[in-house]
C-alpha cells in the first residue's frame, strides 16, 4: 500500500453569449466533455510556443461515467543503444503519466501532485492546457476555467498573524454552471457577471498605513474567502511579513491506496472526505 496525492482543480464552465448554448437542458457541458474525452482520448495542443500531445489512457468508467485513468504526454528522447560492435543514438517516444480522477457531478478533477516530477510540467501550467483542451472540446460555446484549490483555512491564520495589513485583493471567479460559489456573494457576483460578461471580479481593501480592520465575523468577507476555496479563485494579503497569496499552497487530498489504479474506491474517500470538512 502507498499513499497518493491529488491537488482539487474545479472546472468553471461559462456560456458564450455571442453564440446559442448547444442543447444545454439536454446534455450539461461537462458531460459533453466527459464524452469527448472517452471517444476522441488524443488532443494536440500548443503550449508555450510548443506543439505537444495529450493522450487519456487507462480510463476507468462505471455505468458509462468517467471516473479516472491516466494523463500522458508525448515526449521524444535519445538513448544510446548498443549493437554489440557500435553505439548509436536512436530517438524513441516516451509517454511520462499521472494518475488522475473524475468527478462530473462535482466538476472537480482531482491530479496527482507529484506531476512536475512526472511529466515535466507543473500543475500551474498543466491547469491551462486542461483550459484549453476543455474549451476546444466545447467548440467556442462556452469558455472553461480549471483552478486548483488552494488550502482551506490559511486566510484567516495569516490575518491573525499579521501586526500589519496594508490590502487584501479578491479575484473571484463569476457564478458558472458548477454553482459553487457562496450565498452571500453569489447575487452580487451573478449581476457583474450578467451585466458585463466577466468571468472574473477583483476587489481591493487597502489601508497604506497598514491599519485595515479585518473582522473575522463579517459574513461578506468569510463569503468571498470560501469562495476562494471553493472555486479556486485567488486572495492576496499584503501584511508586515510581504505578499502573500492562495495560490503559494494548495489543497492536497492523501489517499491510501494500491499501486493498480481503483478510481472509484479512490474517489468515493476523496469525496466523502471533502463533504465532511464542509
Amino acid at each position: 500500500m502507498r499513499n497518493i496525492q491529488f491537488f482539487s482543480c474545479t472546472i468553471s464552465i461559462y456560456p458564450n453569449l455571442l453564440k446559442p448554448p448547444i442543447s444545454s437542458k439536454e446534455v450539461p457541458p461537462i458531460e459533453l466533455i466527459e464524452k469527448e474525452i472517452l471517444d476522441k482520448r488524443d488532443f494536440r495542443i500548443t503550449h508555450r510556443n510548443k506543439s505537444i500531445k495529450v493522450l487519456f489512457r487507462d480510463l476507468e468508467i462505471d455505468d458509462k461515467t468517467l471516473q479516472g485513468g491516466k494523463i500522458a504526454v508525448h515526449k521524444s528522447k535519445f538513448i544510446t543503444d548498443d549493437d554489440g560492435k557500435h553505439l548509436e543514438e536512436v530517438q524513441i517516444d516516451d509517454y511520462p503519466n499521472i494518475l488522475f480522477l473524475w468527478s462530473q457531478k462535482r466538476q472537480i478533477i482531482y491530479i496527482q501532485t507529484n506531476i512536475k516530477y512526472k511529466i515535466g510540467i507543473d500543475i500551474g501550467a498543466f491547469s491551462k492546457i486542461l483550459e484549453n483542451i476543455f474549451t476546444k472540446l466545447l467548440r467556442g460555446y462556452y469558455s472553461v476555467n480549471v483552478k486548483i484549490m488552494p488550502l482551506k483555512g490559511r486566510f484567516w491564520e495569516i490575518i491573525k498573524e499579521s501586526e500589519k495589513i496594508y490590502n487584501i485583493e479578491f479575484n473571484l471567479i463569476s457564478p458558472n454552471i458548477a454553482g459553487r460559489t457562496d450565498k452571500e456573494v453569489r447575487a452580487y457576483l451573478t449581476e457583474q457577471k450578467e451585466r458585463y460578461n466577466v468571468t472574473n471580479i477583483s476587489e481591493t481593501l487597502e489601508n497604506k498605513d497598514g491599519n485595515l480592520k479585518i473582522n473575522e465575523e463579517d459574513e461578506i468577507l468569510n463569503a468571498k474567502v470560501r469562495t476562494t476555496e471553493q472555486t479556486g479563485g485567488i486572495w492576496k494579503i499584503k501584511n508586515n511579513h510581504g505578499t502573500q497569496k492562495s495560490s503559494d499552497r494548495y489543497t492536497k487530498t492523501s489517499v491510501e491506496g494500491a499501486s493498480n489504479f481503483f478510481a472509484q474506491s479512490i474517489l468515493d474517500k476523496i469525496i466523502f472526505e471533502e463533504e465532511n470538512e464542509l
